[in-house]
């Protein structure tokens, strides 16, 4: 198990509801053809392709003080 660098932890106990800290970005360059779910598309192919990022596999495991 790896430990969080100190701006991850940094952003991972500033965040609160009211303030989120995560930033996301998406860029769409051309219309979708008729009755296409662009979303659902871009989120499959998203899910198909995150084995290949293995950082993206890991999970926040939070331990004692």
């Amino acid at each position: 198990m790896d430990r969080l660098s100190t701006l991850d932890a940094s952003f991972l106990y500033g965040e609160a509801p009211e303030s989120p800290m995560h930033v996301a970005g998406l860029a769409i360059f051309g219309p979708p053809p008729d009755n296409t779910d662009i979303f659902a598309a871009f989120r499959d192919r998203l899910k198909s392709r995150l084995h290949l990022v293995p950082f993206f596999q890991r999970k926040l495991a939070l331990t004692g003080p």
